[in-house]
């Protein structure tokens, strides 16, 4: 992967994570400025919280690969800051010290898709993090009013419909029954 120029070799990889330690959260993943939808898996899909877990997730190539991963488009999603939404390389989110914050690229076709979090993690909503906070805090007897609430809802947000993670799976599918 990427297969340029038709080649298959092996010019990425994933290494340790520069911690040297296992990394379990949530991390947030945003498609590089001027990204498009080139791949089939995450058309749709332009920022999304997966569950990162590992300890081999640092991806690696030459500066010329990187580079041209994002000249041509390939990159698909870098670690983004939770607040902000803009790629970063600070830990921790970065979990692993990626190359200019990649955490997924595809090949030129769109079809093969490398990523890091794991979407498979994240399949239903009450997989989300937040989840048991979001069920409390939508019960009739807590007082939304109250400032301390009122925080604890802003921080949880709402229930999503359909998983991101999930979302990722439909994509591909969608993509074979056309």
């Amino acid at each position: 992967m990427p297969r340029f120029d038709g080649k298959i070799e092996q010019i990425t990889t994933l290494t340790y994570n520069q911690s040297r330690s296992f990394e379990c959260r949530p991390v947030r993943l945003t498609k590089p400025l001027g990204g498009n939808d080139l791949c089939i898996w995450t058309r749709g899909v332009d920022d999304i919280t997966l569950p990162v877990a590992n300890a081999e997730g640092r991806f690696k190539t030459s500066d010329d690969i990187c580079a041209r991963l994002f000249q041509e488009e390939l990159v698909v999603f870098q670690y983004a800051d939770m607040s902000t939404g803009l790629a970063t390389m600070e830990f921790p989110y970065n979990p692993n010290s990626s190359m200019r914050s990649i955490a997924a690229i595809c090949d030129p076709s769109g079809r093969i898709f490398g990523l890091m979090p794991h979407p498979e993690r994240y399949s239903s909503p009450e997989n989300h993090y937040l989840a048991s906070l979001q069920k409390i805090l939508a019960k009739d007897y807590v007082n939304a009013d109250d400032p301390a609430v009122a925080r604890q809802i802003e921080k949880a947000g709402k229930v999503a419909e359909v998983s991101p993670g999930i979302q990722i799976f439909k994509n591909g599918v969608n993509y074979v029954k056309r």
